[in-house]
């Protein structure tokens, strides 16, 4: 492959995973904050 391929891979990369963790911490973040708000109670 050439540089810029790489480059652009790379980069995709990049977005995929940033935009999977995040999606996934959201997910994770719900039940945690609901379970919290129901202990408070």
């Amino acid at each position: 492959m050439r540089k810029p391929d790489v480059l652009i891979f790379l980069s995709l990369l990049a977005i995929i995973g940033s935009a999977v963790t995040s999606i996934a911490a959201e997910e994770r973040r719900d039940p945690t904050v609901l379970a919290s708000e129901a202990s408070i109670r």
